[in-house]
């Protein structure tokens, strides 16, 4: 994963970050700790003046608002949660300007949230970047 992370870095420092990422591969702890760490050097980056707000603990406990972590374990994903990111992800954000979520096992979905999720991937708002 260090090479794609520096892959990565490259593109951050460059200002060529997509809207959308498909991480694949390896085992989902390995690709967990990836998004993690990306993410954080992502807000590092972008927010240099939160850099205190944004750190790697308190993106993987949950407590900073611009960071959204979808995980269903074996469960289906559903419309209403689909819908819930899309109501978080439209409101103005506490802090900053970037915004990240992950979707974890985005196979793992209803048809009707595979829909509801390409309407908000199609109209996602500025300064949002997703993994899924």
């Amino acid at each position: 994963t260090k090479p794609l992370l520096k892959q990565f870095l490259k593109i951050i420092y460059n200002n060529k970050l997509s809207h959308l990422y498909l991480i694949t591969g390896q085992t989902l702890a390995q690709r967990k700790e990836f998004v993690f760490e990306l993410s954080y050097q992502i807000f590092k980056f972008k927010e240099p003046q939160n850099e205190h707000l944004f750190t790697k603990q308190a993106l993987i406990k949950g407590i900073n608002t611009n960071f959204y972590y979808l995980n269903k374990d074996n469960q289906l994903l559903k419309k209403e949660q689909i819908l819930q990111l899309q109501k978080v992800f439209h409101q103005a954000p506490l802090f900053g300007q970037e915004r990240i979520y992950v979707i974890e096992k985005i196979e793992k979905t209803t048809l009707a949230a595979a829909n509801s999720l390409l309407h908000f991937l199609e109209n996602a708002p500025k300064h949002t970047i997703g993994f899924l």
